[in-house]
């Protein structure tokens, strides 16, 4: 188990959280803990913890056993909990959720196989209508239902991750975009059932996005690009299209006409473009890291522009494959581009 601290955190929450860093703490460990936070409360009249980290199959089970055997007299481990996170626990089960508190802001569900639709919408009644930020990374036993729920019951959404969720597809995405205003930063990565209509839908829907991935959503054309430029426009500073072989230059000449604050962009492997759009991008975004990469089309005139342009703010350019571009080592870039210091992006 861990505990998350804030760099304003008080000096005697941060050492508690610290000590709650330590992954091999057993459920009796976080009982003493617990009594000590009890402790510490009555005597500062503050809570000593507002965020925790639990990963692994062991103790996120407990905890949230632990947390249902209190019935309504919940531990003061939950008392003023805003921030939880629960990762890598194949047992967590949906029963368990019920034991989250009303009222949590953040919670991260990432890897935990054994969550179904049924816990989406127990933690959606819980504690839905506070949630600011949720992520369910890679959980492919959620369908559009668990969508459907959120969208019911979570609409002051601001971080939202479906990131690897599978077996959501457009109904999910439509439901999500029919009741969501208030997104800002949304995962999408690795839907392979949402579509052009879908994700456009939630783009327009969701007009301060400032972050969107859709890394490896390779049915995905112009449109949603298209879409998200337009309704979101200044807000946009990241945007992650890697695998999306259907882009064509029309999307990243909107990003460049519509998106004046837009830093980071990855294009990796969208080998339609040409360097035009680059050019483009180059010459109206203030972009700090850009991947290319495998963009066998782009050429020297790409990198002319980027150097033109792009020469004191670019830190981070990614052209590995960019065969046409004369495979240009990190020393001919930094010659050309003094700043940069990243060669290789991973997303």
């Amino acid at each position: 188990m861990a505990a998350v601290a804030d760099a304003g955190t008080p000096p005697m929450e941060r050492a508690f959280e610290t000590l709650a860093r330590h992954g091999s703490l057993t459920s009796a460990d976080l009982s003493r803990l617990d009594a000590c936070g009890t402790a510490l409360h009555r005597a500062v009249g503050q809570e000593w913890s507002s965020g925790l980290v639990l990963s692994g199959p062991v103790e996120p089970v407990a905890f949230f056993e632990r947390a249902l055997a209190a019935g309504h007299a919940q531990p003061a481990l939950l008392a003023g909990l805003e921030r939880l996170s629960v990762q890598f626990c194949d047992e967590l089960r949906d029963a368990h959720l019920s034991a989250l508190p009303p009222g949590l802001t953040e919670l991260k569900l990432d890897a935990c196989h054994g969550l179904t639709d049924a816990g989406v919408q127990t933690l959606s009644r819980v504690c839905g209508p506070s949630l600011t930020s949720l992520s369910f990374y890679w959980n492919n036993h959620l369908t559009d239902r668990a969508a459907l729920q959120l969208s019911l019951r979570c609409s002051r959404l601001r971080h939202l991750s479906l990131s690897g969720c599978k077996g959501i597809g457009s109904t999910g995405i439509l439901s999500l975009a029919s009741r969501m205003r208030m997104l800002e930063h949304l995962d999408l990565t690795r839907l392979p059932l949402v579509d052009d209509v879908a994700v456009t839908a939630i783009a327009q829907a969701s007009r301060q996005l400032a972050s969107l991935r859709l890394y490896a959503d390779s049915q995905l054309g112009d449109p949603p690009i298209i879409a998200v430029a337009k309704a979101s426009g200044s807000a946009l500073t990241l945007l992650d299209c890697t695998g999306l072989n259907k882009l064509t230059d029309a999307a990243i000449y909107a990003l460049a006409e519509h998106c004046p604050r837009l830093s980071h962009l990855v294009l990796s492997w969208v080998l339609r473009l040409t360097d035009l759009s680059i050019a483009a991008v180059a010459a109206r975004c203030p972009l700090q890291l850009l991947s290319l990469h495998g963009l066998r089309g782009v050429t020297t005139a790409a990198l002319d522009a980027l150097a033109q342009h792009r020469a004191y703010t670019l830190t981070a350019l990614d052209v590995r494959g960019c065969t046409a571009m004369g495979s240009p080592t990190p020393t001919d870039l930094r010659a050309r581009l003094p700043r940069l210091a990243t060669f290789i992006i991973h997303t």
